[in-house]
């Protein structure tokens, strides 16, 4: 990647996408995520109770929680807020 500040510092990624889902997108990711010099916080926001899903987050070092929609301020705050320790 030429410039690196030109990336996100938080991908908030639902499961249920077009075209790529959230499990293609972080294993596309994991792929070329050593050839980014940016560290990119990942949470996984969604609407799927499903604990499969949840577990499957958690396979993936790069996501840093799974978050069940509608996600309200409070917990947004504090998502952000985990940015800037």
């Amino acid at each position: 990647i030429k410039n690196p500040s030109l990336l996100p510092d938080i991908i908030l990624l639902d499961v249920n996408m077009p075209v790529m889902n959230g499990w293609e997108f972080l294993e596309a990711y994991d792929a070329i995520k050593n050839e980014i010099s940016k560290k990119i916080t990942i949470y996984v926001i969604s609407s799927s109770l499903d604990e499969n899903d949840i577990l499957h987050s958690a396979e993936f070092k790069t996501v840093q929680g799974y978050r069940i929609k509608p996600v309200l301020k409070d917990e947004f705050t504090r998502i952000l807020a985990g940015l800037c320790q």
